[in-house]
């Protein structure tokens, strides 16, 4: 039972990561993401930042939301 709602958890993760236009991720153990691209968030009324980003390989614009913080932008 624990490893299919891992499974649904991964499932859904990549399911809103592509509603966000990202598409070449890796989900890390943690729960995490890298991406190995581009990320743009930029001007879609988000409050928080949706995903816990670990790494990006590109830009990362998260600018013109509601933003009060940075928590889940990019470690490096």
């Amino acid at each position: 039972m624990k490893y299919l709602e891992l499974f649904n958890l991964y499932s859904n993760l990549e399911y809103d990561l592509y509603k966000y236009g990202i598409k070449d991720f890796t989900i890390r153990n943690d729960g995490s993401i890298n991406v190995n691209n581009n990320v743009h968030l930029k001007n879609i009324n988000l409050t928080k930042i949706p995903f816990n980003f670990n790494y990006v390989d590109g830009y990362f614009d998260c600018s013109i939301n509601k933003l009060t913080n940075l928590i889940g932008s990019p470690i490096r």
